[in-house]
């Protein structure tokens, strides 16, 4: 289970990033949008804890993407 759990945590922290480049936007520009402190949210993007569904909500309508593209897709024989 915890192979899972940092398997998702990884991929989230990838996806958020990836939103993050392409459209430009700083750590702190996300904290300050998203309302979630600096210290958390830097805390959350070095793996420290997961993302709560409230705050990929927050994250992806401050990017200006889709919730669900900040949602890792299972793939064959990661998640069973």
């Amino acid at each position: 289970m915890a192979t899972e759990t940092s398997w998702i945590r990884h991929e989230t922290i990838t996806l958020i990033a990836a939103a993050m480049e392409r459209s430009a936007v700083t750590v702190s520009e996300l904290a300050m949008h998203t309302g979630i402190p600096l210290a958390t949210l830097t805390h959350k993007l070095d793996g420290g804890a997961d993302f709560s569904f409230a705050e990929l909500y927050w994250i992806a309508d401050s990017l200006g993407v889709n919730p669900s593209s900040l949602v890792p897709r299972a793939t064959a024989g990661v998640l069973a």
